[in-house]
């Protein structure tokens, strides 16, 4: 009856044994792989960061990103198209304000021309877009600090796993073996 009992002990330490080395080996292959996934992601992503970072006109976060961009761009052009008719007008506002007002012709162009007015639109346009853009080159700088993370993690994941493996022990490019030399 001892004996029987002995024999099933050994039994199932073997069998647990088995199972537990399975379990290990899969673990240690879903790791490495998990590894080269972190890196893969980790480089694009600081790739990809590091462009948004050197021209934010590359890198919009969102919608509102892009929206804010383009309606800078398209105030901007407004405000060109404006200045650029006000410059032909203003031959025929100097004309005028000589005319009825010849003691202030100066106060009577700037009240008439758009240009005194056009120079807050011109600087609220220009915070406008270097908010976004520096909300951009900081989002950037964010993203690149979570991709070198990434790549980092990936590369001690795969440095304790992979070595611990049958396939990666000797590393991913594993020594050719020397050439027998037949001595003659």
């Amino acid at each position: 009856m001892l004996r029987e009992d002995s024999t099933d002990a050994v039994e199932s330490v073997e069998r647990a044994d088995v199972e537990s080395t399975w379990v290990r080996s899969v673990y240690l292959y879903v790791m490495c792989a998990l590894s080269i996934v972190l890196v893969a992601a980790g480089a694009i992503t600081t790739v990809v960061a590091s462009a948004s970072a050197i021209s934010p006109s590359l890198g919009h976060r969102d919608v509102l990103d892009r929206a804010g961009i383009g309606i800078a761009h398209v105030a901007e052009d407004v405000i060109n198209i404006v200045r650029g008719q006000n410059a032909e007008d203003t031959a025929a506002i100097r004309d005028y304000c000589e005319e009825f007002y010849s003691e202030d012709v100066d106060g009577c162009i700037s009240d008439n021309s758009l240009s005194g007015q056009l120079d807050p639109i011109v600087k609220g346009v220009e915070a406008v877009r270097t908010e976004l853009e520096d909300q951009i080159r900081n989002s950037a700088i964010a993203r690149i600090i979570r991709g070198l993370a990434f790549v980092i993690t990936g590369l001690l994941l795969w440095r304790i796993h992979a070595r611990r493996t049958d396939l990666f022990r000797d590393g991913v490019l594993r020594p050719k073996p020397a050439a027998a030399t037949d001595p003659v």
